[in-house]
């Protein structure tokens, strides 16, 4: 009786067997793919990883060079310090007379344009205390002219530099100020050299 069974078992075996291993095989083929995927996976997160620690690089790369530059300023000796400040108390006041000037001669010296053209310059309170007079004596004599500049009596809450007021205007002359104009006007220059291959750095010769 078992005997006659034989071949319809053996029957059953194979499409068992063959049915399991088209399981295994797309199983095999799943796990595979699944294994790309998550390799991909990690592929990407790797990349953006890395884009995000050269972004943080690039940034402190760049904040670190304006840094540097602001505490090239304030780190000089007393004699170029006083001699920054009274240069850029000089170039302040020069551009303030010519812009006078310029409107004198275009919309006359009637009283919305006759300007006044005495200064108060305001220092911090330790910049006043060591250079204030000496800087107001030499810009006096770097412009050639003898406008009239007195030392504020209060101070500026600033790091360094100075603040220039004509009548209900003034100018903010600080380090601050100067470092951010710089930066608007060279970041692009500057992130250039900072992110460029080592020998693509086209540094300017000092000749």
């Amino acid at each position: 009786f078992f005997d006659d069974e034989v071949p319809a078992v053996r029957g059953a075996l194979v499409t068992t067997m063959e049915e399991a291993e088209a399981i295994l095989s797309r199983s095999l083929s799943e796990i595979e793919k699944e294994r790309e995927d998550e390799m991909n996976r990690a592929r990407g997160r790797a990349v953006m990883k890395k884009r995000e620690v050269l972004l943080k690089t690039k940034v402190s790369l760049i904040n670190g060079a304006y840094e540097q530059a602001k505490a090239r300023i304030l780190n000089m000796d007393g004699e170029g310090y006083c001699s920054f400040l009274s240069h850029l108390l000089a170039d302040a006041v020069l551009e303030r007379l010519t812009q006078v000037s310029y409107l004198k001669s275009e919309y006359g010296s009637d009283e919305e344009t006759d300007l006044s053209c005495d200064f108060t310059v305001i220092f911090n309170e330790n910049d006043k205390a060591r250079y204030g007079a000496q800087v107001v004596k030499n810009a006096k004599a770097i412009m050639h002219k003898r406008p009239t500049i007195a030392v504020a009596d209060e101070c500026a809450d600033i790091c360094g530099g100075l603040i220039l007021r004509y009548g209900d205007t003034q100018t903010n002359c600080s380090v601050d100020a100067i470092i951010a104009h710089a930066r608007r006007k060279t970041e692009a220059e500057v992130t250039r050299i900072l992110t460029a291959p080592a020998e693509n750095k086209g540094l300017p010769n000092d000749e």
